[in-house]
């Protein structure tokens, strides 16, 4: 990451300098107080470091090290994994800067962001949404950038966690008797997430659902479907057994 580099370079000329130079941040230079920083981060004081950070951002009247100065803060907040103020931080560099040459690297955290607040589907829907929209965001902004591989991975294990999400609620419409609703819901899951790993017991409940609405031939093209593509699969024999009683 080119401002890492950056990072370091003003960190040894803070070091060779340090001696003499004056301890009030608003008595230093933009480049100082960045250095300084730094330091701080350096020694996982983040919350002085982000103190310095937001005087930079007060002395920077050049804008020299502003942007640079709100990924940082962060970052700092990321350490700490206070990740709503990390993101907040991250998606106000990137509401000015969507281009930087940082933006990537910016993205990527933000998407880490929601990515890292993921409790159960059923509580963190809306988290997996915005994780999803973001590694998304990233890959289409920045198609060679250096994240690809865990942004994938990440649209990856979001997309499994929206089909799980789907199949719960699926599976809440089908334990209430709702069987309309919960072949709606499968259905749709099925035809967006082909392949999820909740894929097994879905076609399984899908065909459940068929049969208690009296469709008796939609249950058995599902259930045949599941047993032919997961011959070996618990669910495949349970469906013969539906079959059976059909």
């Amino acid at each position: 990451m080119r401002f890492m580099k950056f990072i370091a370079a003003i960190i040894v000329l803070f070091s060779v300098s340090c001696a003499s130079m004056p301890k009030d941040p608003m008595a230093m230079s933009p480049e100082e107080i960045y250095a300084m920083a730094e330091q701080e981060m350096t020694k996982k004081n983040y919350a002085e470091a982000r103190e310095l950070f937001r005087t930079l951002k007060t002395r920077d009247v050049e804008k020299k090290y502003y942007a640079m100065a709100q990924i940082r803060t962060g970052d700092a907040f990321f350490a700490e994994e206070s990740y709503p103020e990390a993101a907040a931080e991250y998606d106000a560099f990137l509401s000015i800067h969507t281009y930087h040459d940082e933006a990537p690297y910016s993205r990527y955290r933000l998407a880490l962001c929601y990515k890292n607040q993921i409790d159960s589907v059923d509580r963190s829907y809306e988290n997996i949404l915005n994780a999803r929209r973001e590694f998304a965001r990233l890959m289409k902004d920045f198609p060679r950038n250096p994240y690809r591989e865990a942004a994938f991975a990440g649209i990856a294990q979001c997309d499994n966690q929206i089909a799980s999400y789907e199949e719960y609620v699926g599976s809440f419409y089908l334990n209430k008797g709702s069987f309309k609703a919960a072949i709606s819901r499968y259905e749709a899951l099925l035809a967006e997430f082909p392949g999820a790993g909740v894929e097994t017991d879905v076609l399984l409940k899908l065909g459940r659902a068929y049969k208690e609405i009296g469709d008796s031939n939609k249950a058995r093209d599902v259930l045949s479907g599941l047993i032919a593509r997961y011959p070996s699969s618990r669910q495949a024999e349970q469906a013969r057994d539906i079959l059976g009683a059909l």
